[in-house]
């Protein structure tokens, strides 16, 4: 017995079964609509497994989208589904094809994992995601035209062919975020815009990457200015993460420059410890080789200047102590053992004219080639790097040789 809300349709045909003008539409708009079913028959049961598919469907196409939010915020580094995951997203300028989207998605992905893998974390205290910088990309054109100029520029170089040279998409880039940065520079209020810093961080790092430190110093300045309208060292206080990009390229442009740093602290004082001129070092010296840097010579004779100038004597008191203990169990076949350790405690640390030295080295004597040929033969087999230690070596071997025949 039909229900009173059950609404039966009668089809009419004539005897051959074929049906009247017009039915077989009506038939195929209520099957459309799902009536004409019979509930727990096999086409309901089909349709029933489809929803069923089609929810479960939904359900993980939600979960891929939330994932990258997940990601962010439990800090772990995105999958390679992120750019996938972000292909929706419409940015702030016009024409970013999918060859400068993928390249977006690659710089931003890249520079979450870094940050997640770098030991700054344990350190400072970073937000997990720079809500304001990641909006940039979708609200700010200038910005956007930055950072695609530093990823096509990075692609540049990394090209095999690359020719030196930035190419047309990097320039025009370039163009476009230098000519939209002229504009925002005529607001009296641009050190309030966040956009403009950004600009020209990217900006300057990009010079910096490149060599091109007249320009990157322009860009410096110019944020140097930016940072110190909106107050200097307390604002980035607030800002650890602006505040180690800053002093990164600030290192870099002070050491390849030799100017003073612009974002350093007024406490801290950036003049030399040890003041110029030198005193005369001795001749004995190891001298660097003509062919190094002249910042690495510099270096190199710093180091040189304090050896020679702080007190090593505990040091060498506690070598003694400690090789006077360790001759004892040593067997009388370790020989090169404790003459390359003779050795270059006499030209590293102390002199041959230590009392414990000549003492030590007397003890083997006898047992010793007295040719430098034949000493060097027994050094080379405990670690003796011949273009760094041939010269200091040869130089103690006759010292202590001469020191042994004056005091027989």
């Amino acid at each position: 017995m039909a229900t009173p809300s059950t609404a039966y349709e009668f089809v009419m045909s004539d005897p051959v079964k074929n049906l009247k003008p017009g039915k077989s539409l009506q038939i195929r708009r209520h099957c459309m609509q799902g009536r004409n079913t019979r509930e727990g028959s096999r086409r309901m049961q089909q349709g029933k497994r489809r929803r069923s598919v089609e929810d479960r469907e939904e359900v993980l196409e939600l979960q891929r989208a939330l994932r990258p939010i997940k990601l962010f915020v439990s800090g772990m580094p995105p999958s390679e589904s992120l750019i996938g995951d972000l292909a929706l997203l419409r940015f702030a300028g016009p024409g970013i094809d999918s060859k400068a989207r993928n390249f977006l998605f690659k710089a931003f992905a890249y520079s979450f994992a870094n940050q997640a893998l770098s030991p700054l974390d344990r350190c400072v205290e970073f937000d997990c995601l720079d809500s304001d910088s990641f909006e940039l990309f979708l609200s700010d054109n200038a910005f956007l035209h930055s950072v695609m100029c530093a990823s096509f520029a990075i692609n540049d170089i990394l090209n095999s062919q690359w020719n030196g040279k930035p190419g047309p998409q990097t320039l025009f880039h370039l163009r476009n975020a230098l000519s939209l940065l002229q504009v925002k520079l005529r607001d009296k209020n641009v050190h309030q815009d966040e956009s403009v810093l950004q600009v020209v961080l990217n900006l300057a790092l990009l010079a910096g990457a490149f060599g091109e430190w007249p320009a990157a110093g322009t860009h410096f300045k110019g944020l140097h200015k930016l940072v110190q309208m909106r107050g200097h060292l307390e604002f980035l206080k607030g800002r650890p993460k602006l505040h180690f990009k800053l002093d990164r390229i600030d290192l870099a442009r002070t050491l390849t420059t030799g100017r003073r740093p612009l974002f350093l602290d007024p406490a801290v004082s950036w003049d030399p410890i040890i003041p110029s001129p030198y005193l005369t070092l001795p001749a004995e010296l190891y001298q660097p080789s003509p062919d190094w840097h002249p910042r690495l010579v510099n270096i190199f004779q710093d180091f040189q200047y304090l050896y020679w100038k702080l007190p090593y004597d505990w040091v060498i008191r506690q070598l003694g102590d400690a090789y006077t203990k360790a001759a004892q169990q040593l067997l009388q076949e370790d020989i090169c053992l404790r003459v390359w350790l003779l050795m270059t405690v006499s030209f590293a640390v102390a002199s041959p004219q230590k009392d414990w030295i000549r003492e030590e080295w007397g003890k083997i004597y006898l047992e010793l080639d007295h040719d430098w040929a034949g000493v060097k033969n027994q050094l080379m087999r405990v670690m003796w790097i011949e273009s760094i230690h041939d010269g200091p070596g040869e130089i103690v071997f006759k010292q202590l040789e001469e020191l042994k025949i004056l005091t027989n």
